[in-house]
């Protein structure tokens, strides 16, 4: 239970859980109509897997461009 108390009233902490929530609702409420999408836009199945995977690959690049970020301007 300490660690949702501290969750909750540091704002160095919930800030960035929030927006990464935003984003994860974001995100799950979009991927569902990646079929509609594709079929709309004709595209195939293997671009569609192609810009989902570098998606996720983008997200891996960036995980040590945000902590150099994080060191130079500091959290909150």
């Amino acid at each position: 239970m300490l660690s949702i108390k501290i969750f909750f009233q540091n704002r160095r902490f919930f800030a960035p859980a929030f927006l990464y929530s935003c984003f994860s609702l974001v995100f799950s409420t979009w991927i569902i109509y990646i079929p509609y999408i594709a079929e709309k836009l004709n595209i195939s199945e293997g671009h569609v897997g192609g810009a989902l995977f570098f998606t996720s690959l983008g997200s891996f690049v960036m995980i040590p461009v945000s902590n150099k970020l994080i060191d130079v301007l500091g959290v909150g």
